[in-house]
């Protein structure tokens, strides 16, 4: 019995002497030769002590937001519910799209949207965040029109849309802005496609805003439809009722990006349009091309949140692919430019007329 007394009575010490420790600080004083004089003890926390600072690997590093954004186009040649299903294909397109934090593609040869949404979905699934955004034809569920054909009698045609994917966690669109324009005189075979963004990050009045017009021109009518788009350019940055509303904004950076159609200096066929430029030249953007055909145009004047940088990407070297695999995907190429996060080029420069209205 004595050693079970003593047994217990050690392990009390031992659990109170624990308890006290963990719950109180002890401060001994002592004089200039080292010898005893006092002794202060406090809850823990309670000392008036400063904390010690955190070293810095233990620090947070602090939230550095990208300055630039890129934007991009891509013509994913008669993409449809098939070529999603070749894993080949997908793959490529899941590990190149999210490069961009936009990019207009074109030549979607699908019935509805579903193609869209499942693409979207294999590339979220590797963490990334995007959408997308079509125009309001392609948002009633059918894009297919009737034709008729003298030896067969009438037959169904899909006809190509083109679209906007985007980085939801970088861009925020404007969705009452979506649409797509009409001709009078159906005289474009895809209808340009229109929307307004704006830049997330900075505050909303120094915050990139921009109108995107996604043009897919057919090679047969580049001629007619060219000379046709620099009206379209017009009524887009003068915000008519043909375009897009911006709210008294009058927003000037409009950007007009796409597949053109042909490799003829398309850049002159609009030559109305006043500080039309090039944003990569005369580099091709076809496999085995000599000039663009795709680009991305817009007002020198005006888009001064251009860099000056922008690339045709090299899908056969980037990716280490071969010929037939390249061109199973696409003949094009995507073509990206990159621009300021902020109104102007510059933090703090405010965007005449305040915000557009903007909704996820």
């Amino acid at each position: 019995m004595p050693k079970l007394i003593l047994l217990v009575l050690l392990v009390a010490v031992v659990a109170g002497g624990g308890y006290f420790y963990a719950n109180y600080d002890v401060d001994i004083g002592r004089d200039d030769d080292g010898n005893f004089r006092s002794i202060k003890v406090s809850a823990a926390g309670d000392s008036d002590s400063p904390t010690p600072p955190k070293t810095p690997s233990e620090e947070q590093p602090p939230v550095s937001p990208r300055s630039t954004i890129r934007i991009a186009t891509f013509n994913l040649a008669a993409f449809n519910e098939d070529k999603l299903a070749n894993h080949r294909i997908s793959d490529i397109l899941v590990s190149v799209l999210p490069q961009f934090d936009i990019v207009a593609v074109q030549d979607i040869r699908a019935i509805n949207q579903g193609v869209l949404v499942q693409l979207v979905e294999r590339i979220n699934a590797t963490g990334a965040q995007y959408d997308y955004a079509v125009g309001p034809d392609v948002q009633r569920g059918t894009v297919m029109r009737h034709t008729n054909q003298d030896t067969v009698g009438p037959y169904e045609t899909i006809e190509p849309y083109s679209a906007f994917l985007f980085d939801k966690t970088i861009i925020e669109i404007d969705r009452s802005t979506v649409t797509s324009v009409k001709d009078t005189a159906d005289r474009f075979r895809c209808d340009p496609l229109i929307a307004l963004f704006r830049v997330r990050g900075p505050e909303a009045a120094e915050a990139f805003t921009f109108k995107l017009i996604n043009v897919h021109t057919d090679a047969r009518r580049a001629a007619v439809e060219l000379d046709l788009l620099d009206d379209v350019f017009r009524a887009v940055r003068n915000g008519d009722s043909l375009a897009v509303r911006d709210e008294g904004r009058n927003e000037d950076d409009v950007i007009l990006l796409g597949d053109f159609g042909t490799e003829a200096d398309h850049v002159k066929q609009l030559a109305g349009l006043p500080g039309l430029v090039s944003t990569i030249g005369l580099v091709p953007t076809t496999i085995g091309g000599m000039l663009p055909v795709d680009n991305i145009l817009l007002d020198g004047r005006a888009t001064t949140e251009f860099t000056g940088r922008s690339e045709v990407f090299d899908l056969i070297g980037e990716l280490d692919l071969s010929l037939p695999t390249a061109r199973a995907l696409s003949e094009h190429l995507p073509v990206w430019a990159e621009f300021s996060r902020y109104e102007g080029g510059q933090a703090g420069h405010v965007a005449a007329g305040g915000p557009a209205s903007t909704h996820q």
